[in-house]
């Protein structure tokens, strides 16, 4: 494969404690960069956060609670604009929340004037 850019390797070792008692899980990650070859392990570890972050606030709850990888339109604009649908119904519900996940977010919002009275608003 000719990637000139990619730089580094990496395998980052995580252990898990389940809040509920039980037995520690453990899990092996794997990644690449285009990071400078001595960047700092701190530094990585820190830009693997990040991603995973995003990975877990935006595009988890997209695909888990909205069913975004499940939605059959593909063709035309459609896929696009019910994505950005979604997207915004998300920064919504997240206004609106009070810190609730988002399944439990939609569920308290089904029927809520908050919904309407928050569109108005922008």
């Amino acid at each position: 494969m000719d990637w000139p850019a990619l730089t580094l390797g990496l395998v980052i070792e995580k252990t898990v404690e389940p809040k509920t008692g039980g037995q520690p899980v453990t899990t092996v990650h794997f990644g690449i960069s285009s990071l400078p070859k001595d960047t700092q392990p701190q530094k990585l570890l820190e830009h693997f956060r990040k991603h995973w972050g995003i990975e877990n606030g935006v595009h988890y709850p997209l695909d888990v609670s909205m069913g975004e990888d499940a939605c059959r339109v593909r063709a035309g604009s459609g896929a696009g604009i019910l994505s950005a649908l979604r997207k915004m119904a998300l920064g919504l519900m997240r206004r609106l929340s009070g810190g609730k996940t988002v399944p439990a977010c939609m569920r308290s919002l089904r029927s809520s004037r908050a919904v309407i009275d928050a569109l108005r608003q922008n």
